[in-house]
């Protein structure tokens, strides 16, 4: 067997520090974490909504329709439509729905975006109800009941001026 020298025993044992710390490093290990949560969606409330009278309807002309409007979602909703059959005739005699050519505007020349948590505002919206050259002459003086719905959905566009 050689002899070890004093320079020798420092080289080898220098190597294997260095080789050591390298399996050291190596064997580092990693650790990856999971963790569960729940999440519950919130729920949309209706948008509420109530139209005043439209009067003075004649062929041929649109009216707008006054709605006090509001709300409660704690985001802000686009109304894009306003769909609504007329349902009855009050004292129609001879006028029934069908015949009263009456028609709401189904889709809004401009949406309308309300604020989220908008209280109850007052705004016109333009040419919903129009009655058309076919409504028939027995229905000139009757009352007509109409339903709306609007169709909106939420948002992330600002909302209309004023209705926040």
């Amino acid at each position: 067997m050689g002899k070890f020298t004093k320079r020798s025993v420092a080289t080898v044992a220098a190597a294997v520090v260095v080789i050591g710390g390298a399996g050291a490093a190596y064997a580092a290990w990693n650790v990856n974490s999971t963790a569960d949560v729940t999440v519950t969606a919130g729920q949309a409330a209706q948008v509420t909504v109530t139209a005043s009278p439209v009067s003075g309807l004649v062929p041929g002309a649109s009216a707008p329709v006054t709605v006090k409007i509001s709300n409660t979602n704690q985001f802000n909703v686009e109304i894009t439509d306003i769909t609504g059959p007329v349902i009855t005739v009050k004292d129609g005699g001879d006028c029934d729905s069908s015949e009263s050519g009456i028609v709401v505007t189904q889709k809004l020349p401009k949406p309308i975006v309300l604020g989220k948590g908008m209280a109850e505002k007052t705004i016109p919206i333009s040419d919903v109800v129009k009655m058309t050259n076919a409504s028939a002459n027995e229905c000139q003086g009757k009352e007509f009941n109409l339903r709306f719905t609007l169709v909106g959905a939420s948002t992330d566009k600002a909302p209309t001026p004023g209705l926040s």
